[in-house]
């Protein structure tokens, strides 16, 4: 047991480390995978809503060998093998950047193929909103109307990072201390979230026929690669959220 999480810590630690390598690219479309939260997919449909990324959902944790996986078509989830997710033979389109929220003890070992077409990896350990938004602001370049759209959406702060380090003073080099804008949660910690437009969660049921998404069915940010043929799920846990 404590060789394989060595082995997965050192899988977790090779995505990041190839991802923070890579350049910086946001011309191109943006990849979220997130796990299957109410809270961390409606922060999700929301960057899908306002950003045009494309959302993946995945039902498991570090140790899981099958985990649910499922993307959002901008209509419904499709489910996605495994062997698709790892070489990314369910999309079309490489991502320029994909953004993995979850820590070293939730996202599948099993993911570690993905450095191979993910683009710029981003990891993102938590799964408040706050600081998961914060992440995106920076890997999607915010402009003033998102920053203050998704603190009204959200109900949170906006904090000048920078606002310390400067003075009135001109000797003091303002002009090096530009505004750094960062969300914050208002107390209480967990406040109340608005609803998303979207079913947050995707399907759990297992043992059923997907449709397959047409050939031309538009997916946020991503193309889909078209299914020749209806696929059928394989059964996966879903552990206890």
């Amino acid at each position: 047991m404590k060789k394989d999480g060595i082995g997965l810590l050192a899988a977790l630690s090779l995505i990041a480390a190839w991802g923070l390598a890579a350049p910086a690219n946001v011309s191109g479309a943006t990849l979220v995978v997130a796990p299957a939260r109410y809270s961390v997919l409606q922060v999700g449909f929301d960057l899908v809503q306002r950003c045009g990324v494309t959302l993946v959902s995945y039902r498991g944790e570090a140790t899981t060998e099958k985990p649910l996986i499922h993307v959002w078509t901008g209509q419904e989830w499709k489910f996605v093998s495994l062997p698709d997710f790892q070489s990314g033979a369910f999309l079309a389109q490489k991502p320029a950047q994909t953004l993995v929220i979850g820590d070293a003890q939730l996202v599948p070992a099993v993911f570690s193929p993905m450095a191979a077409w993910a683009g710029r990896v981003i990891p993102v350990t938590s799964l408040y909103s706050d600081e998961i938004l914060n992440q995106a602001a920076s890997a999607l370049r915010f402009g003033k109307e998102d920053w203050d759209w998704f603190a009204a959406r959200y109900n949170m702060k906006l904090n000048d990072t920078n606002a310390a380090l400067r003075t009135d003073s001109w000797y003091d080099h303002t002009y090096d201390k530009p505004v750094r804008l960062q969300f914050k949660r208002r107390a209480p910690a967990k406040s109340p979230e608005v609803a998303p437009a979207q079913e947050a969660a995707p399907p759990a049921e297992t043992n059923k026929t997907e449709r397959p998404a047409a050939a031309d069915e538009p997916v946020s940010g991503l193309s889909l690669r078209p299914t020749p043929e209806p696929v059928t799920t394989n059964t996966a846990a879903d552990p206890a959220n």
